[in-house]
């Protein structure tokens, strides 16, 4: 890969020689080459900006590695991947081992080398802070792996985005395209170190406006395995206006998770296991203990279009712990099971109910 522009011209500044070669390349513009992932990763390293061409194609042959105030604007470019795309190499935790990243537009896609998607993680970031994620469209995962992790992250919005699994469905697969996850050793074994996996749980994302299909959409994970970890909550979860579907799974599920809103949505799960949670449309559990300052904690769910087959919208406790105030608010839900299975929420120490209307699908 070349670079289009060199940081001086002539002797000029930078932003002097933009001025007067006005028909130059902006700085950091890339255009392709022999090897994309090595000529991308020394670009963000030099200046922390690269900008990929409009109607180009490039190849990632291994990951572009980001660090704090990296920018990749990928608009109007296809980048073909094998297996991985982005993530951060975190060194420390409480949020703060990377911050500030940008990453907008691009069709990333599978190269010539698997068509049927790859079973791994595109794009992860973990115990980072302030993350944008803008009008990709993620073409590269396929139904038993994540498009993106999310481990122990805050303050992080994933907008406009298009996600589609790729390849055939796996029979009873639950991985989702966005993971919102917490640093244990099971939930993030690519964490170099125990400090790393220190339970801390993900707040503050933003999911809004995407197109997301997979075995799940977006899940709120939990430490399953791991009692140790089982009371760690993640807090503040927004989805909004997004279309999720679900195809061997729920299409949204919030685990452990302590405060949210769900707002705007159609949300749509196929899995045939009528009999069990898995084929509910959207579901919010807690599944261990929660802290008792938890009974304050507020969940907004309104004007969703929520399709599920034993429920449509189930909200439960597998422990003691109750949820503070649930609102429920002009929300359509519907169940393959019927009308009267279309909501279930129990263990709610206060739930408000307006306009609601349930169906069987």
């Amino acid at each position: 890969m070349k670079k289009r522009l060199c940081l001086t011209v002539f002797g000029l500044s930078l932003a002097a020689a933009l001025a007067a070669f006005p028909g130059s390349a902006q700085a950091g513009e890339l255009e392709p080459g022999g090897n994309d992932t090595k000529a991308i990763n020394a670009e963000l390293e030099d200046t922390h900006y690269v900008k990929l061409q409009a109607g180009k194609t490039y190849h990632l042959s291994n990951y572009i590695t980001v660090n704090s105030g990296d920018t990749i604007d990928a608009t109007g470019a296809t980048i073909l991947v094998d297996k991985a795309i982005i993530r951060n190499v975190p060194t420390s935790t409480g949020y703060d081992s990377t911050s500030g990243v940008n990453i907008k537009g691009g069709v990333w896609k599978c190269s010539s080398k698997n068509k049927g998607g790859w079973k791994t993680t595109s794009i992860s970031f973990a115990h980072a802070k302030n993350i944008k994620l803008e009008n990709m469209e993620l073409y590269a995962t396929n139904y038993q792996g994540h498009a993106i992790e999310l481990v122990a992250c805050k303050d992080v919005t994933v907008k406009g985005c298009k996600i589609t699994a790729q390849g055939k469905p796996v029979k009873n697969s639950v991985e989702e395209m966005l993971q919102i996850d917490l640093a244990t050793p099971r939930t993030a074994p690519f964490l170099e170190s125990s400090k790393l996996q220190n339970g801390k749980a993900s707040k503050n994302i933003y999911v809004i406006g995407n197109t997301i299909k997979g075995s799940r959409a977006v899940c709120a994970n939990y430490a399953a395995k791991e009692a140790k970890y089982r009371n760690r909550y993640h807090e503040n979860i927004v989805i909004k206006n997004n279309k999720l579907t679900g195809v061997t799974a729920q299409a949204l599920s919030l685990y452990n998770t302590i405060s949210g809103t769900v707002s705007g949505n159609k949300i749509v799960t196929n899995s045939p296991r009528l009999t069990e949670s898995y084929s509910d449309g959207c579901t919010i559990q807690y599944m261990g203990k929660v802290k008792s300052t938890a009974s304050k904690s507020k969940f907004t769910i309104s004007k969703n279009k929520i399709y599920g087959g034993r429920n449509g919208l189930n909200i439960y406790s597998h422990s003691s712990s109750k949820f503070g105030k649930v609102t429920l608010k002009s929300n359509k839900i519907y169940s393959k099971k019927g009308k009267s299975k279309a909501l279930l929420i129990s263990r709610v120490r206060k739930v408000s109910k307006k306009g609601n209307k349930l169906y069987k699908w």
